[in-house]
């Protein structure tokens, strides 16, 4: 399974990914960090992906769903849970799974709200458990037990159930445009070309260095069976 993220992050060392609707930097990984407050909460270490930013950066939906919790405490920290609105199936079980997005200035969505990738939901900093503002980005795969109750698919795996992120993120390897349209496409690792139609997103992840005009593979056409949803759809 892949989900669609629909914005990339600036390339860093090792990868060059799609992060939740957020441009940043990878600044730590999942299960680094043996810090003691994860041994507290039970948790071997580090349970997503952290992301720098500054604060009041515009975050937003990683795929389609629901809003299925919410945190308004500041000293808790602000944050978002997603339910994705459809079925993954695992050894028989179905589950769904739940992106959680954390440490926000402001949150944009409430309880229930359904969102589309790349709404906006939220504003990054720095409140709860925190040094210095990014935004936490966790996975956790849950199946339903009752409607709109959930449990955990891997209780056990000693970080509270969530798993890395990273290995479902979209990775864009190429910038390919077809000289008869003159349209500009991001193939990614799977393999399908996403349309950049949002115009000035184009021209901002150009002027952003996260695509280079000069990099552009121009073709003559593209396979049609090949080409995804339009990509860049932000709000």
């Amino acid at each position: 399974m892949i989900l669609t993220l629909e914005k990339p992050t600036f390339k860093n060392k090792e990868y060059d990914i799609h992060a939740p609707g957020y441009e940043g930097i990878l600044t730590q990984y999942f299960g680094e960090n043996k810090h003691p407050y994860y041994k507290s909460v039970g948790m071997l270490g580090h349970n997503g992906l952290d992301i720098g930013t500054p604060t009041g950066t515009p975050v937003y939906a990683s795929h389609d769903g629901r809003v299925i919790q919410v945190s308004n405490v500041v000293k808790n920290g602000l944050g978002v849970k997603l339910v994705t609105d459809r079925k993954y199936e695992y050894r028989g079980q179905e589950y769904y799974f739940w992106t959680v997005y954390w440490h926000f200035l402001e949150l944009k969505v409430q309880y229930d709200d359904y969102v589309l990738a790349g709404d906006l939901i939220g504003l990054a900093d720095n409140t709860g458990i925190s040094t210095a503002p990014h935004l936490h980005y966790a996975l956790l795969p849950c199946y339903e037990i009752a409607p709109g109750y959930f449990e955990k698919l891997f209780p056990n795996n000693g970080y509270n159930g969530y798993i890395d992120p990273l290995p479902y993120l979209i990775s864009m390897k190429q910038l390919i445009g077809v000289k008869s349209t003159g349209r500009q496409y991001l193939l990614g690792n799977d393999g399908i070309y996403r349309w950049i139609f949002n115009e000035t997103l184009l021209n901002e992840l150009h002027n952003a260095g996260v695509i280079n005009k000069a990099k552009i593979k121009w073709v003559d056409a593209i396979d049609d069976t090949l080409i995804g949803d339009p990509w860049a759809v932000i709000k």
